[in-house]
């Protein structure tokens, strides 16, 4: 017995919704943004540059217009102070420690000490935050660091753990991280009379 017609029309709608849906799920997979009206952002950009090899004056040009476009973010502390720690920018690492096998390295400093960063190779900036989806990026300092520019010194006063990264190389892990202890406590001992301070 044929099936009712009324049930012919739902029943086929029903069959191409289900053959229509790991298409859908699989074009949204591949192009998230697809069927959305919104501008190209930075981190369009920056993606952009990650995805493709870049000369030395295509990176330059790309860090060189960022600053043109967004303000160059922290006081950078006077070159006269002698850092307590220093990260070398080359490639698509910040290197503290001189070992290329650590992926992101991390200084411990105290309140009040300076952090140098300097150019090796390359074209970068040194943002704080996590990354470019970090709604914090770039609020703490966000420099560059190019032929041109001076090494960028940072003087962190509160304790805390600070991630920094360089925006053209994010998606290179190019990352390292500042953590900040609290001044270390002044003891204080009495000798022959004197009273002496110590850390």
């Amino acid at each position: 017995m044929p099936p009712a017609p009324r049930l012919i029309r739902p029943l086929r709608r029903a069959v191409l919704l289900a053959a229509a849906l790991p298409v859908l799920a699989l074009a949204w997979v591949l192009h998230p943004g697809a069927g959305r009206a919104t501008p190209p952002s930075a981190d369009a950009a920056v993606n952009a540059h990650a995805c493709a090899a870049m000369s030395d004056a295509e990176m330059e040009a790309w860090v060189n217009d960022w600053f043109a476009n967004h303000p160059r973010v922290g006081i950078p502390a006077a070159a006269t102070e002698t850092p307590a720690a220093t990260f070398a920018a080359s490639g698509t690492q910040f290197d503290a420690d001189g070992n290329s096998a650590t992926v992101v390295d991390t200084v411990v400093i105290g309140a009040g000490q300076t952090v140098e960063w300097r150019r090796v190779s390359g074209f970068h900036t040194v943002t704080s935050g996590t990354g470019s989806d970090d709604p914090d990026a770039g609020a703490l300092f966000d420099q560059s660091l190019t032929s041109t520019a001076v090494p960028f010194f940072y003087t962190f006063t509160a304790p805390g753990t600070y991630p920094f990264f360089c925006r053209p190389h994010e998606f290179f892990d190019m990352k390292g991280v500042v953590v900040v202890l609290g001044p270390t406590p002044v003891r204080s001992t009495t000798w022959g009379g004197l009273k002496l301070l110590a850390r």
